[in-house]
């Protein structure tokens, strides 16, 4: 195998290697990404039973099962 065949295989191979490497990335920022619509739904879901309990009429107790 010449130098020049030796040089265009590895090029495909690190070009590969990026193909991958960019598909794992975006994989991580779309997972980034969920992680913080997820925090932001727990919040909200927390203020609205903060504020719930807040204005209860009535007396609320929680209880560990």
């Amino acid at each position: 195998m010449t130098e020049r065949e030796n040089q265009q295989m590895d090029a495909g191979k690190l070009l590969g290697e990026a193909v991958i490497l960019r598909k794992r990335i975006q994989e991580l920022e779309s997972a980034e990404a969920e992680g913080r619509r997820m925090e932001e739904a727990l919040r909200d879901s927390e203020e609205r039973f903060s504020q719930f309990m807040r204005y209860l009429p009535g007396r609320a107790d929680i209880k560990d099962s």
